[in-house]
Order: C-alpha cells, then sequence, then structure tokens
C-alpha cells in the first residue's frame, strides 16, 4: 500500500488510530522515525568540531604597527638621553665627548637649544650620588655654549618658585596630590645640593648664593607667622639644613638667623605654638653643623 499522506491526515488517523490497519499504521511508524528535529542541539563534540574547523580555516590578522621615522633630531636628542643616565666617574669622559658631540651637530641644524639645556641641569641634579661627574659634564657645556648659562638662570629662578609655591596636602584629602607634594619636595632637596655644587665649582657667585639663602629665610619668616604652613616650613628648613652640611661657610651666613628661628617657639608659644618640633630639632642640627 501506498504511503502518501499529507500531515493533517496523519493527524486524523492518529486520531482514529484504533481502526486503522496494520499496513498503515506500520506506515506511520516509519515515516515518524525518519523525521529529524531540527531544534535539537548539535552535541559538545559537534560544536568543538566545528568550532576547531573555524578557528583553523579563519583569517589571521595581524596588528598594523606604524613605525616612525626616526629624524636626525630625534637621534641626537636620544644620545644625549641615553649619555646622561648613563654617566658614573669610571665612563664620564666618554659621555662626556658623546654629549658635546650631539649638541654641536644640534647647533648646525639650528634647533632649539634651550628644552635641550633643561633636561641636561634636571637629569643632572637629579642624582644625588653622580654630582661631580655631571658638574664636569656642565662645565664643558658651559665653556662652548655660551647661551648655556642663560638657560641655567632660567632654571634657577624655576627652582626658586617652586619652593615659594610649596603647598601640602593631605593624604587623607588627596592622596594624588599628596605623592606629587612629596615628589615636588625631592626634587628640591636633590637640586639644592646640585646648586650647592656649581657654586663649589665656582658655577655660581657667592652674591647668588646669598640672595637664594635670604628669599628662603624670608619666606621661613612669613610661614612661621602662617598657622596652617606647618609642614612647608619643615620643608624649607630641611633645604637649609642641607645647604649648611654641603657647605659650612653658606651655613654661617644664615645661623643667626636659625637661632632666631629656634627662640621664636620658646618665646611665644602660642604665636609660634604651630611650629613643629620637627623643625626645630633640624634647626638645632643646622646649629650643631656649624660649632
Amino acid at each position: 500500500m501506498s504511503c502518501y499522506y499529507t500531515i493533517s491526515d496523519m493527524f486524523s488517523m492518529k486520531i482514529g488510530e484504533n481502526h486503522l490497519s496494520e499496513s498503515v499504521l506500520e506506515c506511520i511508524e516509519n515515516l515518524n522515525n525518519s523525521i529529524v528535529d531540527t531544534t535539537t542541539k548539535p552535541s559538545k563534540y559537534d560544536r568543538r568540531k566545528n568550532n576547531d574547523y573555524r578557528v583553523k580555516h579563519q583569517h589571521q590578522f595581524k596588528s598594523t604597527v606604524i613605525k616612525k621615522t626616526e629624524t636626525d633630531l630625534d637621534v641626537h636628542i636620544n644620545n644625549i638621553r641615553i649619555s646622561m643616565n648613563k654617566v658614573s666617574a669610571n665612563n664620564m669622559a666618554q659621555h662626556r665627548d658623546a654629549i658635546m658631540k650631539s649638541l654641536e651637530d644640534l647647533k648646525s641644524m639650528n634647533q632649539e637649544m634651550k628644552p635641550i639645556y633643561f633636561n641636561i641641569l634636571n637629569t643632572a641634579s637629579s642624582n644625588r650620588f653622580g654630582y661631580k661627574s655631571y658638574i664636569e659634564i656642565i662645565k664643558s657645556v658651559i665653556e662652548v655654549n655660551g647661551d648655556f648659562d642663560i638657560v641655567l638662570q632660567q632654571w634657577l629662578i624655576d627652582y626658586e618658585n617652586t619652593i615659594k609655591e610649596i603647598k601640602y596636602v593631605s593624604g587623607d584629602t588627596d592622596y594624588d596630590a599628596f605623592c606629587n607634594y612629596n615628589k615636588v619636595n625631592d626634587k628640591s632637596k636633590s637640586k639644592t645640593g646640585f646648586i650647592i655644587e656649581l657654586f663649589i665649582e665656582k658655577l655660581l657667585d657667592e652674591d647668588f648664593m646669598h640672595s637664594m639663602i635670604d628669599n628662603m629665610i624670608q619666606i621661613l619668616n612669613e610661614w612661621s607667622m602662617q598657622k596652617d604652613k606647618t609642614n612647608e616650613i619643615e620643608e624649607i628648613v630641611e633645604l637649609l639644613y642641607i645647604i649648611s652640611s654641603k657647605h659650612k661657610a653658606l651655613g654661617e651666613y644664615f645661623i643667626s638667623k636659625i637661632h632666631d628661628f629656634i627662640r621664636s617657639k620658646k618665646e611665644d608659644p602660642d604665636k609660634y605654638g604651630h611650629i613643629s618640633s620637627r623643625s626645630i630639632f633640624r634647626s638645632m642640627d643646622i646649629v650643631d653643623l656649624m660649632k
């Protein structure tokens, strides 16, 4: 018997299933077994196999890398930076010569030298253990490059302005600003030591050093009258300690002012009570250095 039935026929037959002949029921059963449920999800194995196939045959795209063309200017600036960072007592002459050659080439290219000189000074003043080697390089640069002295003067002015602008920020209020506050103060301490080395090597004169110290003492006196400057006062006293510890004659120049500062809190605690014990003890260290 032929098995050509529509779905509706099959449905009707199913209702009357008990009245159908054996041959018809067998045909329906065979048709039912041959139907594949297309909604059935593929097995884990099939999915893995299909995914592996796609991964294997998909295009592998490499990220595009844009290579920056390095100019002669970049090469010379980078050479100076590398040499400045590698300077030591043993290789100073070698790196000094390399720096001088790069500076000469840059000037022949009519490049703006101010930012390059600033970078040299900032790098030289940031390494407290390599001052001597860097000073030799600075001396050579000054001898050949008359415009370097102009930049040095501006660098010193920036240093003094940084001291005037010291502003304490609590870590509880703004932790990032607090970290920046400490970073700026660390740089000021390092630059202070470097400036003393410049003075010792006669690259700065006594009049400048006295003027710089007078400005610090003036700031110290002004802030001593302000109750919200406790932490800033500590930083100024620390800079004065660095000066006196590296050059006794300079310490003697302002020692009388330090005595006045120490007495101020003892004689008028109501007015100067905000001056911290740390500031007083560090001031007493300066007095001891002068003995």
